[in-house]
């Protein structure tokens, strides 16, 4: 079997050295430090963090690998003073290091389940600092950027309502068109769609691999209550596309929503926060929600409850879990 050492001696370009060096075992990589550059030192611990990230999740190690990684002062030298973007090396590591030092951040030391689509945009922005020529003639930077956009899409299906969303569904539906399988192709269109997604649906969806590294934190770190009252964000706004006013009785009837989860709570907290497209407010006397400000397309008149089911009816269809 090849080695670290091995690998590194090989009179190959640094992308297929990286590439060779990600197929490998590297539990025990420690001891082929020694022997390494700085810059392979820090791609050698990138790969290993990575592992952990998607295998055991082991976060004093993970915490550990990252004190390593922010300590050597040829990754300060990369991130803070700036460098050649023809620099595959330092190029790969400003790359990999920023994209899973925004996963620890966001979803593994503190969740912030608000902030979703707030790490969408830093996973967006570390695309685009690849440059072209890299994303497109490189062997290595192609699998790269893929991956950030599968985390991308996992993000999107998990995250709270944002009127930024439907921009981002457009970026991701271009540029993965063709590159998903049947289930994952599937999600992206009910989503697409603005299908209502019911609770059932929403936690078959979090057990899809999405082959992106993700699967260990989805299925085991994060709080699935959380996540699922992100999806019941985004289920009460495509309401508003089909009632002017709707009693909280009757969320928990179509959205089929669990009744130790509190609705009136995350709607004042969508008002608060103004998730909401439009003008909202709730009639605590009368149990209501008011969606104002409709426009005349989406102003339907009042006999929507079995338009609405039959919206889940179709996604129970269309998504066989």
């Amino acid at each position: 079997m090849t080695s670290v050492s091995q690998i590194l001696s090989l009179d190959i370009g640094h992308e297929d050295k990286i590439l060779q060096l990600g197929e490998l075992d590297l539990t025990n990589i420690e001891e082929h430090l020694s022997g390494a550059d700085d810059l392979y030192k820090i791609i050698l611990l990138l790969l290993k963090l990575e592992s952990i990230i998607s295998t055991t999740l082991d976060i004093p190690q993970i915490e550990k690998i990252l004190g390593t990684i922010q300590s050597n002062p040829t990754l300060k030298r990369i991130t803070n003073t700036g460098y050649s973007t023809t620099d595959t090396i330092a190029l790969f590591i400003r790359i990999k290091y920023n994209d899973l030092l925004t996963d620890y951040q966001y979803l593994i030391d503190d969740p912030k389940y608000s902030k979703f689509i707030e790490l969408v945009n830093k996973k967006v922005l570390i695309i685009n600092n690849i440059p072209t020529a890299k994303s497109t003639e490189s062997k290595l930077f192609p699998k790269l950027i893929e991956l950030i956009q599968l985390k991308i899409l996992q993000l999107y299906h998990i995250s709270s309502y944002d009127l930024k969303k439907p921009s981002v569904l457009k970026y991701l539906t271009e540029d993965l068109q063709g590159k998903l399988d049947g289930q994952l192709s599937q999600v992206v269109e009910l989503y697409k769609l603005g299908k209502i997604i019911p609770p059932s649906i929403f936690h078959e969806i979090l057990t899809l691999n999405y082959g992106n590294n993700y699967n260990r934190i989805v299925t085991t770190h994060l709080d699935h209550q959380k996540l699922l009252k992100n999806s019941i964000e985004n289920n009460i706004v495509s309401l508003t596309k089909y009632y002017q006013s709707i009693r909280i009785e009757k969320m928990y009837e179509i959205l089929k929503i669990p009744r130790e989860i509190d609705v009136e709570e995350i709607i004042f907290n969508m008002i608060i926060h103004n998730t909401f497209p439009s003008a909202v407010k709730i009639d605590q006397i009368e149990g209501l929600v008011r969606f104002h400000d409709q426009t005349d397309e989406s102003q339907i008149v009042n006999n929507h409850i079995q338009e609405v089911s039959k919206i889940i009816n179709d996604i129970s269809v269309q998504l066989p879990v």
